[in-house]
């Protein structure tokens, strides 16, 4: 009897398209936007998702001008079933009050 390679796929769960999948990137920037530096300049900052369990903590949070927006650069940790992982971001809004994230990479 010759033994082979079981190639049955298993699991449930599917990674993310991105760094950050569906509503997390939502969940993400609302708390970047939320953090009234003038009065809490320095992190950290805790941030969750509770549709999907996904938590992360802010780290750091720096606001620039960008044309006719203003951004804010920060890292963040996020906490999701793939384990722990850290992200360097940009979100910026026009109008101040609709943010999004235009950057969100892997880093340290």
């Amino acid at each position: 009897m010759a033994l082979g390679v079981d190639h049955t796929v298993t699991g449930s769960i599917n990674r993310p398209a991105g760094p950050i999948a569906g509503s997390d990137d939502a969940a993400l920037i609302a708390a970047v936007a939320d953090i009234d530096l003038a009065r809490t300049p320095d992190g950290p900052f805790a941030w969750a998702n509770p549709s999907t369990g996904t938590t992360g903590v802010i780290g750091y949070v720096a606001e620039e001008q960008r044309d006719d927006a203003t951004c804010r650069r920060f890292s963040t940790t996020r906490r999701d079933v793939f384990g722990r992982r850290q992200f360097q971001g940009l979100g910026c809004s026009n109008d101040g009050e609709r943010w999004q994230i235009v950057n969100l990479s892997p880093g340290t």
